[in-house]
């Protein structure tokens, strides 16, 4: 069976998968695994977490660029991809960041790249997929069949932060590069196929310097060279795996009191949890080591059926937020923050340790 024909069955396994849970009250979304139009035989397959939005199935259904019949997604129409990236995408931040990874520039430049989806169901924040699991084991599978289909040289995942840590179905997975605020650089394989996460192209701010270091190994690792080591950004042996509470409440005691700021451990998970009070408000501030995140909210929940309950009710809310370095995410999972280890750009365990403290230190001066 030759590409074009397997290609085509996939899409169709898509429509019959997929479009129940989009149909479904519980999810009521709108759907596609492809950005871009369908390459057979593309040189990169570029990987987005899932498209984000907050529309609902009949958005989509009923929108004539979409070209459903009788309510279902073509399969032409799937395979053309998201007719709004078809028509708009040269100015798209996305493509604007990646166009300046040289590889993938000429990838763009030769239409040999496909842009898709891992996850196709449209959600605000990727936390929120985690929500429909079914529907993730499915489109999980679906996209590594795609995968297999296309066989591309190269693979590339969108986020460094967000993106890698999410997805554990790659083999190897090797920090590369470390820039001076974020990872810039992971490395894995599927299959024997090279894989490799990069910042979000659409937020990605590097120096001239990240820039070449980042083009030089994405070059090396296309074409299977011998990888130029770039010391003053790589800490081979730094792993946020090794998170060390006990540690970094040593270092937190030299910036907070344990009068002011004091950690209980809530389970024996890597759960931790303190209270920072002020004359209104009392934060509740959570240390999860095993998901490796820090997150905080308010300790007092009045309305128990409101979706903001965590956090509605902080009077300094805005200026907690002004307390921490972006990157992070707001009011997720019912945080107020909520910011992963990886978010911080620190090249050793002992710079996390401080740069947390840090963070927290800023907001035990600021809380209201």
């Amino acid at each position: 069976m030759n590409k074009t024909q397997l290609l085509q069955d996939w899409a169709k396994k898509v429509i019959n998968l997929v479009t129940p849970y989009a149909q479904q009250n519980k999810y009521n979304k709108t759907f596609y695994p492809l950005q871009s139009s369908i390459t057979e035989n593309p040189d990169v397959l570029i990987l987005g977490l899932n498209p984000k939005g907050n529309f609902n199935y009949s958005d989509q259904a009923y929108n004539p660029i979409w070209e459903f019949e009788n309510g279902i997604m073509t399969v032409e129409r799937l395979l053309n991809g998201n007719p709004t990236y078809v028509e708009e995408h040269e100015n798209w931040k996305i493509i604007k960041g990646l166009r300046k990874i040289h590889v993938l520039d000429r990838a763009i430049k030769e239409e040999k790249y496909v842009y898709a989806n891992y996850f196709y169901l449209n959600t605000d924040t990727f936390d929120e997929v985690y929500e429909q699991e079914d529907a993730l084991d499915i489109c999980k599978e679906l996209t590594y069949d795609l995968i297999n289909i296309l066989s591309p040289k190269l693979i590339v995942i969108l986020g460094t932060a967000d993106g890698f840590d999410k997805l554990n179905d790659f083999d190897g997975k090797k920090l590369i590069l470390r820039g001076k605020r974020q990872r810039l650089l992971i490395s894995a394989y599927y299959k024997g196929i090279p894989v490799i996460a990069i910042p979000h192209t659409s937020r990605m701010i590097l120096s001239i310097e990240e820039l070449q270091a980042l083009n030089t190994n994405i070059l090396e690792i296309y074409e299977g060279n011998t990888l130029t080591k770039f010391e003053n950004w790589f800490d081979q042996d730094f792993s946020r795996d090794q998170f060390d509470y006990s540690l970094f409440e040593q270092k937190l005691s030299n910036s907070l009191p344990p009068a002011i700021l004091s950690f209980n451990r809530v389970n024996d998970k890597g759960l931790y949890e303190g209270f920072l009070k002020g004359k209104i408000d009392t934060i509740r501030v959570v240390i999860d080591t095993k998901h490796k995140y820090i997150a905080i909210r308010d300790c007092i929940i009045t309305d128990s059926k409101s979706k903001d309950r965590f956090f509605a009710n902080l009077l300094g809310a805005e200026k907690y937020l002004k307390c921490f370095q972006l990157p992070y995410k707001m009011k997720v999972e019912g945080h107020l923050l909520k910011k992963t280890f990886g978010q911080y750009a620190s090249s050793s365990l002992k710079e996390l340790y401080q740069a947390i403290a840090d963070d927290l230190m800023s907001l035990s001066n600021n809380i209201s």
